[in-house]
């Protein structure tokens, strides 16, 4: 569901600079570390 959101507001604003980073809720040994490698690449390939 995430990447979903990721990819849609990259095709929306193609041009727009993402910048993306921890807003709280770090869970550094669990879902966190798989998340965001997912999003950087995500976002590179659109």
């Amino acid at each position: 569901m995430f990447m979903a959101a990721v990819i849609k507001v990259k095709k929306h604003f193609p041009k727009l600079p993402i910048l993306f980073g921890g807003a709280g809720g770090f869970i550094p040994d669990t879902i966190a570390p798989q998340v965001w490698p997912k999003t950087a690449v995500t976002l590179a390939q659109i």
